[in-house]
């Protein structure tokens, strides 16, 4: 029945161990941001919409410049149409009449609502790229998060195979101890019972890492089914985390969020610049140049060339409205502002708060994994003399785990924090 249960256990861990069918170079932290950059589609979306904000500002600039366009007809006219009387004759009119030339129009005035709209145009393609940056940060956090969650789930298997093998080493012993008479059989049964234990978690840790890869690949946009190979590690130890007044400094003048929020405000703005412009009239300058045929008195070239006013005197409350919205969109784009303000502040104070507590953490975890390892090499040798029971050795063996756990938990807590601050503070570079 052990046999059976040994081996059952081995095709386990194997499966599990063997499940990521690797293939291709190693990748690193670096690697996996690169791959996610390209391969993300949300940011592949954000760049269209991108270039359709650019799109808008290009056609919002042409309305400054000259617009000219050529135009031609060919007219048939009814002959018997009334017509002017010179003397008791009656002229005869043109029944034909073409034409063939260019027109020029140039923009003069009309109230500030072309440059505005150019100008909040201008706006709103910044407002894009902030976004992009912003999403692009998300992104590269989102892969850094997953990366070190697969490094954890890698140092826990680890832990659990120690863990595993010191089980199987005091089992023995206590076997051994047994067959010589020193113990009673409850002692064996307690240490195979505790081994069995042990391997339960190391097969959830193997799990557990198959899923932590598949959720890398998801956040690299990658279909799960292709295999990575992924090298790298937790960092060594746990830094300080900066002053929080620092944090929020840097982050009120880089952080792509609030940057784009602000652009926002700027652009609403233009727009109600632009939507007051409907209150006055607009002037152009026009011009044209054509050849003009009729099949009486034949045909010349002939040109124009003047200004031409526009005023809409009522339009049923068109412009009215219109400022209206734009001005409604201003307030909105303040509000959320200082909304954005108000949740990067909460967010900066929780990431330096997981750093403290991870930085906490790491010290007790460290100090533990040393004194446990003391403690566990203590009962170990007072239950060989006979002296200490079979409970003492579990004990210590299962503190030591715990401890080992708690280090490589506290080690991925504050990689994950730094990362996220790194992007609150619009600062986040591919790791070293």
């Amino acid at each position: 029945m052990r046999r059976a249960i040994s081996t059952v256990f081995a095709a386990l861990v194997i499966y599990f161990a063997a499940w990521p069918l690797y293939a291709g170079p190693q990748l690193g932290l670096n690697d996996c941001i690169s791959i996610a950059l390209k391969q993300s589609p949300a940011l592949k979306g954000e760049g269209e919409r991108l270039k359709q904000a650019e799109a808008d500002y290009r056609m919002a600039r042409a309305g400054l410049f000259p617009n000219v366009s050529a135009n031609a007809y060919i007219n048939r006219l009814n002959g018997d149409r009334l017509a002017p009387v010179s003397g008791s004759t009656p002229v005869k009119l043109y029944e034909r009449e073409d034409f063939a030339g260019l027109t020029a129009k140039q923009l003069l005035f009309d109230g500030g609502k072309t440059i505005s709209a150019y100008r909040s145009t201008q706006k709103g393609v910044e407002a894009e790229r902030f976004n992009l940056n912003a999403l692009r940060d998300q992104t590269v956090f989102l892969v850094t998060e997953a990366f070190f969650q697969v490094m954890e789930a890698r140092e826990l298997v680890k832990v659990a195979e120690k863990t595993l093998s010191r089980q199987h080493a005091f089992e023995q012993l206590a076997d051994a101890f047994f067959k010589a008479g020193k113990v009673t059989k409850l002692d064996v049964l307690k240490a195979q019972s505790q081994r069995m234990q042990a391997e339960k978690d190391l097969i959830s840790a193997h799990g557990v890492l198959r899923l932590a890869e598949v959720f890398l690949r998801q956040s690299m946009g990658i279909d799960a089914k292709d295999g990575l190979d992924i090298k790298g590690g937790l960092p060594d130890a746990v830094d300080e985390p900066p002053a929080y007044e620092d944090a929020m400094k840097e982050a009120l003048e880089k952080n792509p969020d609030i940057k784009k929020f602000d652009t926002l405000v700027t652009k609403a703005k233009e727009d109600i610049r632009a939507a007051r412009g409907g209150y006055f009239p607009e002037f152009a300058l026009q011009g044209s140049y054509g050849y003009r045929d009729r099949d009486i008195g034949g045909g010349a070239d002939e040109w124009t060339a003047g200004v031409v006013a526009n005023w809409s005197v009522f339009d049923s409350g068109f412009t009215r409205a219109n400022v209206a919205k734009a001005e409604a969109s201003a307030r909105e784009s303040k509000e959320s502002l200082k909304s954005a303000k108000i949740k990067l502040r909460s967010d900066i104070e929780n990431a330096l708060v997981t750093w403290k507590t991870a930085l906490v953490d790491f010290q007790a975890a460290s100090r533990l994994v040393d004194a446990d390892q003391e403690a566990l090499k203590t009962a170990q040798a007072l239950y060989k003399a006979g002296k200490a029971l079979v409970l003492d050795v579990l004990t210590a063996q299962s503190d030591l785990t715990n401890s080992e756990d708690a280090r490589v938990k506290a080690l991925t807590s504050f990689a994950i924090a730094r990362a996220n601050l790194d992007r609150l503070v619009g600062g986040m570079e591919t790791q070293k």
